[in-house]
Order: structure tokens, then sequence, then C-alpha cells
């Protein structure tokens, strides 16, 4: 999936995702594919 697919089928959701296809550019990782591993309703659940 890309970010915005993602965002489409978990809005307002904290995700855990892994990374399929990625690169790094400069100092950035780019994320171009991934996973969703899990939801969660908010960033503490998922801590």
């Amino acid at each position: 999936m890309k970010w915005s697919e993602v965002r489409q089928h978990f809005p307002e959701r904290c995700v855990l995702v892994e990374a399929l296809k990625s690169e790094t550019r400069g100092n950035e990782r780019i994320i171009e594919e991934m996973s969703v591993i899990d939801d969660f309703e908010n960033g503490n659940a998922a801590w």
C-alpha cells in the first residue's frame, strides 16, 4: 500500500506499518510500499 491508501483505509487511526519497499534519499528514509500490521485508536494504545 501507499501512504495515501493507508490513510484512506484507516482514517483517524494510529497505524503500525512494515516497510516493503524503501530507499534512502539524503538523510531521509522514504517508504514507498508498506503493509499495515495493526491499527490503534490512539498513539498511547500503540505504545
